[in-house]
């Protein structure tokens, strides 16, 4: 298990990213998402929470503003 506060949003395309992401995720990927799912892709991780299928209220894990973001877990 990865765990830490690496400010990756995984986005919700999974272009080139099939075997580590599953159909659920949020937002737009970002520079350090994209660095995270090439992490998985090397080490044979998963991004668990993009495979569960949830409510937006209960993707969203902050909220400030205007802003929404989505903490990802990831497990092999």
């Amino acid at each position: 298990m990865v765990a830490g506060d690496m400010n990756g949003h995984i986005g919700s395309t999974r272009d080139g990213f099939e075997n580590v992401m599953g159909r659920f995720s949020f937002g737009v990927r970002n520079q350090e998402g994209e660095n995270m799912l090439g992490l998985c892709q090397e080490r044979n991780l998963r991004v668990l929470n993009s495979y569960y299928q949830k409510r937006q209220e209960h993707l969203i894990t902050y909220k400030s503003g205007g802003n929404e973001s989505c903490v990802e877990d990831t497990k092999n």
